[in-house]
């Protein structure tokens, strides 16, 4: 049934090295803080609960601090503060070891971020967004899985790794900074989809032929210099536009 907290809705921390899981139905309230806060110092972190969860804070904050694998997933949305503390809808992250992460929601998910997945060790994010009202995805400096939904998505993949996504429908936005290489596997799918560079690609990117899909505008952002090849070969969906408006 409904969970309600005056801070946060429901807080389940394991301070040893067991796992941490928090299941169940019913909406989940943080009126001062987390919906659900999740932690385990060394084991794993699984969060799977049907219902909506709106909080202060963050709506759900995942955490294993040892290197264990966090996953997400449920049926319900998932509503942070979108207000001006900067916080995050769904945030699952592992450090300090091997685990991997996985978010898998299947409603809407809001907040300043909408989903932040992390795995800072040497495991593995995978981002799958069933919502159909658009995300707002935060990669890892690993290699990212992430599918978008049927509307407008934002995917920030600034950080490295090699990457794959896929935005599905609607005008999705491929923020890549300077992380952009042959190694990554970009589709924007449906819609107008733009890919944004913003990094040093002065040394010269060579692009393969399955590096980008269905991506019709190019962004080239002020402050760096941009030699990057392949790319006849690496785009298909029709013609594309290159906006280098801001290079002066």
């Amino acid at each position: 049934g409904l969970v309600t907290g005056h801070t946060d809705g429901i807080y389940a921390r394991n301070w040893g090295h067991g796992n941490t899981t928090v299941s169940g139905s019913g909406n989940t309230v943080g009126n001062g803080g987390d919906g659900i806060d999740a932690f385990t110092v060394a084991g794993n972190v699984l969060v799977d609960r049907t219902g909506t969860v709106t909080a202060s804070k963050n709506g759900i904050d995942a955490e294993s601090s040892g290197g264990g694998s966090v996953t997400v997933t449920g049926t319900g949305n998932v509503l942070a503060n979108t207000g001006a503390g900067g916080y995050t809808g769904i945030v699952a992250k592992s450090s300090g070891g091997s685990g991997n992460v996985s978010v898998t929601p299947s409603g809407t998910v809001s907040g300043a971020t909408g989903i932040f997945a992390q795995a800072a060790g040497a495991g593995t994010g995978t981002v799958s967004m069933a919502s159909g009202a658009g995300g707002n995805v935060t990669g890892t400096a690993g290699d990212d899985s992430i599918l978008g939904t049927g509307a407008g998505d934002d995917f920030h993949l600034e950080q490295g790794g090699e990457d794959s996504a896929a935005g599905g429908g609607g005008i999705d936005i491929f923020y890549m900074g300077g992380a952009l290489d042959a190694g990554d596997v970009i589709d924007g799918g449906g819609g107008r989809d733009m890919m944004v560079l913003d990094g040093d690609y002065s040394s010269g990117l060579a692009l393969a032929g399955s590096t980008l899909r269905n991506i019709e505008v190019f962004r080239l952002t002020a402050g760096h210099d941009y030699v990057i090849s392949g790319l006849v070969g690496a785009h298909t969906g029709g013609d594309y536009v290159f906006d280098a408006s801001a290079l002066g």
